[in-house]
């Protein structure tokens, strides 16, 4: 299916179709003004933690649209929190849409340059949420599945083979560890 109607809802004609949208699309004619275009663009466990960051800068500004550029955009799916998100690199008439004449706010930051997470002294969500200029009431990722996906996990956790899970090592792992 082409990007050009998901879900009931129309999106611009110059969208490319490599665009993942997310859930809650709104439709054209009460397309938002004000956005905040924040930048998640890592491996899959820095972006896993970013889903957190997201959903404290939501609390912070309910009422505006986040978008987000990211290597993983599957990670974003159905990710209530968000606007719409771009793989990183494949952004046309980005700022024409997002900044030019709008409202808005830009989180480019990369925790990864901040003291407190060089040496570790909070989790990557608080650094990142203190970068944002946002209070951090959530550190754990904010991961939304859909039925299916989950009865898909369902099954393969009911069969007897060996399952391979990656986790990201974190400050807060880190100090509950000793």
């Amino acid at each position: 299916m082409c990007c050009e109607t998901v879900g009931g809802y129309n999106l611009e004609d110059r969208m490319m179709c490599d665009m993942i949208p997310c859930n809650k699309l709104m439709p054209t004619k009460q397309k938002p003004s004000k956005f905040i275009i924040f930048n998640s663009m890592g491996e899959p466990d820095k972006e896993l933690v970013a889903t957190a960051v997201v959903n404290n800068i939501k609390r912070k500004y309910p009422k505006d649209s986040i978008v987000v550029v990211s290597n993983h955009p599957e990670i974003w799916l159905h990710n209530p929190d968000i606007f719409r998100v771009y793989k990183a690199g494949s952004i046309p008439y980005f700022f024409e849409d997002f900044i030019k004449g709008k409202d808005s706010k830009i989180f480019w930051q990369d925790p990864f340059n901040a003291n407190d997470a060089i040496h570790r002294h909070d989790s990557l969500a608080k650094v990142w949420s203190d970068l944002c200029k946002v209070p951090c009431k959530e550190t754990l990722p904010k991961m939304h599945f859909t039925f299916r996906e989950f009865e898909a996990t369902e099954r393969m956790l009911a069969q007897k083979i060996p399952l391979n899970l990656r986790q990201g090592l974190c400050a807060d792992y880190i100090k509950n560890r000793k």
